[in-house]
Parts: structure tokens; C-alpha cells; sequence
């Protein structure tokens, strides 16, 4: 018999997040994506200015937390922080095949974010003028 787990194996994913928004929020993500992405794995970047982030969820094996000294500005670009996860998971030799930006406040509805991205692999590039 085949679950859901077994169906949607997200092993080969990891979800980017940068963490600004409150700890209840973010709490929600992180439960969410493991619930829709079986066996995924999550980074979280944590804002040098996120005062109070409880790390509640290192119970998991397969979530890590990242903190630099980046400053966050509301409203701004999070691509560094997105870059400078990358950059922690490639250094510490997490195993993924898929790195997906992430928003600390969206959710997932269904199972099935695996088979979408195999079968309609995209990309982002940054352009320097």
C-alpha cells in the first residue's frame, strides 16, 4: 500500500524562509510545509533584528536555522537572506536537489509541491547591469 508520504517523498526539497514576521506565523509555516512536503527540509533564516525567536521546532532533524548579520528592512528585498541560506546549506553539506524560496507567512493547501517541480522545473537569475 502506498501513503502519502510514500506518494509525495519530498526529501529532494528545501524550503528557504527568512524569519521576520511573528513567532505564531512562523510556527504555522513550518508545520505546514512538513505536513504538505513529507521528509522536506527547511532552513530558516533568523533576522538579527527578530527579537525572542523560540527555536521550538529543533526537534526536528531535518530543520536548520541560519543567522547572520544581515539587516532586514520592512518592505525590502529578501534575497540575501535567501543567498546566504543557500550558501550555509551548500557549506554544511545539507543534501537537497530543489532550493525554494519561501515567504515565512504562505501556505500550502495540497500534497503534490514534489511532482509539480520535477515536472515543471524553473529557475531565477540575477542580472547585473
Amino acid at each position: 500500500m502506498i501513503t502519502i508520504n510514500d506518494k509525495y517523498d519530498s526529501s529532494d526539497l528545501l524550503f528557504s524562509i527568512p524569519v521576520h514576521e511573528k513567532q505564531e506565523i512562523v510556527n504555522n509555516t513550518i508545520e505546514n510545509i512538513f505536513n504538505f512536503n513529507p521528509n522536506c527540509k527547511i532552513i530558516l533564516h533568523i533576522n538579527k533584528s527578530f527579537n525572542g525567536f523560540d527555536k521550538i521546532f529543533s526537534d526536528y532533524h531535518n530543520l536548520y536555522f541560519n543567522q547572520t548579520n544581515i539587516n532586514y528592512s520592512k518592505g525590502h528585498d529578501l534575497l540575501a537572506y535567501h543567498v546566504s541560506n543557500f550558501n550555509y546549506c551548500i557549506n554544511n553539506n545539507l543534501d537537497f536537489n530543489y532550493f525554494i524560496f519561501c515567504a515565512s507567512n504562505e501556505l500550502y493547501i495540497k500534497h503534490g509541491a514534489i511532482n509539480y517541480i520535477k515536472a515543471f522545473k524553473n529557475g531565477i537569475q540575477i542580472l547585473q547591469e
